[in-house]
């Protein structure tokens, strides 16, 4: 399922969720620059642009954060939706945003990073009763994907 294309008043890009069950880091990566124009796993570089994303995921759409597991620090952490930020691996923690914009910005959840993955999504710590980020596996199957672009092809 994917929602509804939105732009944001902030850089005027547009934003669109995909809810993909299963889905790992590589896959939603491939499948968002396979799609005509200038797609890309979103890249969230303000605590604005986080807020605006965060809306699009609770906006009219399913519950994305069904898949849930449970977390020694924090409880219950359920998720989560892919960004546009990976590492060179958990150990590195060198972060950077697939378009190469400076990673200056980071909406972490608690405890997070957690130096147990190489890729960023977001997760709803349930217990602490937030919506952040999180570092996962790339392989690790997840609900979906934030896809972002700066013109659609019809504009």
């Amino acid at each position: 399922m994917t929602s509804e294309r939105q732009r944001w008043s902030g850089n005027g890009h547009y934003y669109q969720v995909v809810l993909l069950s299963g889905v790992t880091w590589p896959q939603a990566n491939d499948l968002t620059t396979a799609l005509p124009g200038k797609w890309y796993l979103a890249t969230v570089t303000s605590a604005d642009e986080s807020a605006f994303v965060e809306g699009l995921l609770r906006a009219g759409q399913p519950h994305f954060t069904s898949e849930c597991g449970i977390s020694n620090l924090v409880g219950r952490v359920c998720g989560g939706i892919w960004l546009g930020a990976l590492s060179s691996s958990a150990s590195a923690q060198d972060w950077r945003w697939v378009t190469g914009e400076p990673f200056a910005f980071a909406d972490w959840g608690p405890f997070e990073p957690f130096r147990n993955g190489d890729r960023v999504r977001i997760d709803e710590f349930r217990d602490r009763g937030v919506i952040a980020w999180n570092d996962a596996p790339s392989t690790l199957p997840s609900t979906g994907y934030v896809i972002e672009t700066q013109t659609l092809c019809d504009d």
